[in-house]
């Protein structure tokens, strides 16, 4: 994946493993195209802002997708991913506002 100088950030996961997230235009772009149930969903939770938790896992979810999309076939699920993130309400919080007001680096 091109590295987004600024929008690509890793999140742990429980088994301490680390994934690559990233919510850069021309990824979602591709997502739209190659995925576009799960990016209307993306879409209405930015748009309309998140309304509970499990919208903010979505955007997590979607970044995940967005940064792996050269090896889909090899992504967890959304549940699998939901199985896989640890139960720390801060952290996903943390996480989603990293990927949706990115500092500059």
């Amino acid at each position: 994946m091109q590295k987004f100088k600024n929008t690509v950030i890793e999140f742990e996961l429980t088994d301490e493993s680390k994934v690559t997230l990233s919510l850069a235009f021309i990824l979602l772009l591709k997502l739209k195209n190659e995925n576009k149930g799960m990016y209307e969903k993306f879409n209405k939770i930015i748009m309309n802002g998140p309304k509970d938790l499990f919208d903010n896992i979505t955007i997590l979810y979607t970044a995940y997708l967005c940064a792996n999309l050269e090896h889909a076939d090899k992504c967890l699920t959304e549940m699998q991913f939901i199985e896989s993130i640890p139960d720390n309400m801060n952290y996903i919080n943390e996480m989603v506002q990293e990927l949706v007001a990115p500092k500059k680096k």
